[in-house]
């Protein structure tokens, strides 16, 4: 029989009990087993601007992306492997990424393009027990991108504990865009010497 422990189900061990095993009528007793859950890092993210939490940020600005991955099991954790898309919905540019072992001896932190979608991945992730690994990448917003709401999901993270693989929660956090107003002027046209004519001035903020 195939069980299912839910992705950040709480670490430790749990018993298994069954119901009477009964044999011709006669009671055989019980059957146990242990049920042991490892426990996945916690993994979260926020937004930063100029060293505070933040969860707008104008047309045209930076920020930060935080990520953070603490250990839940008081078990060293390593192979951890995440992957978040970052403009599925508004095309921003990495600014600047982290330098190579910021979670750990031999993990990279990297950007990669796949069907026109950026992605920023965490490849060979690793801490000790009972502590954590923080890095931030920085992101630019075009200054040309009317207002509108950044929703950003992991779209993967798996690490290794105590030998066994497991999944952790995929956080998700939206990022508010404030847009600049924007300024259409119309000229007129045939306009002839010494002529007057008007200018308009077309200001939409959406």
């Amino acid at each position: 029989v195939d069980i299912h422990a839910p992705v950040g189900a709480t670490p430790g061990s749990y018993k298994l009990t069954s119901s009477t095993v009964t044999v011709d009528s006669v009671g055989k007793g019980t059957a146990t087993a242990d049920l042991v859950i490892v426990g996945a890092p916690l993994v979260d993210f926020r937004f930063v601007q100029s060293g505070n939490e933040v969860t707008s940020v104008k047309a045209g600005d930076t920020v930060e992306i935080e990520f953070t991955y603490s250990d839940t099991n008081s078990s060293n954790v390593s192979a951890i492997t995440s992957s978040m898309v970052l403009n599925n919905q508004i095309p921003v540019t990495v600014q600047t990424l982290p330098p190579n072992n910021s979670c750990g001896a031999g993990s990279t932190v990297t950007q990669s393009i796949n069907n026109e979608a950026l992605s920023i991945n965490l490849s060979g992730g690793n801490f000790v027990a009972d502590s954590s690994c923080t890095f931030s990448v920085e992101i630019a917003i075009p200054s040309d991108v009317s207002a509108g709401a950044l929703n950003y999901t992991f779209e993967s993270i798996s690490s290794t504990v105590n030998s066994e693989t497991v999944l952790s929660n995929k956080p998700s956090k939206t990022l508010d865009i404030i847009g600049a107003p924007k300024l259409r002027i119309t000229m007129p046209t045939g306009v002839q010497a010494n002529d007057s004519e008007n200018l308009v001035f077309n200001l939409t903020h959406n």
